[in-house]
């Protein structure tokens, strides 16, 4: 990559980045996309975004509090998150 200013190469892959919301609402607009593939759409970048996020919490908690506390805590978040879903589908959501 050309030597940049660390600013620079930040405001260049913050506008690839960027650049993904552009690509999409020109998708969009152009071509209606149906409810299935839109929810599959969205489901897919939300998992990434969480599954990014949890990995960095989890890897600082296993160096700070050590295994038992953030395998409790994985598998309670993950009990209260099925359990969420659960009740929003069943109650008309």
């Amino acid at each position: 990559m050309l030597h940049l200013p660390v600013w620079a190469q930040a405001g260049l892959w913050g506008f690839v980045g960027a650049l993904s919301l552009v690509l999409g609402a020109g998708a969009a607009y152009i071509g209606r996309l149906g409810t299935r593939l839109t929810a599959g759409i969205m489901s897919f970048g939300c998992g990434v975004l969480i599954s990014a996020v949890a990995y960095d919490l989890i890897f600082d908690g296993f160096k700070k509090a050590g295994t038992c506390p953030i395998v409790t805590g994985a598998i309670g978040g993950s009990v209260a998150y099925a359990a969420a879903n659960w009740l929003v589908s069943n109650n008309g959501a």
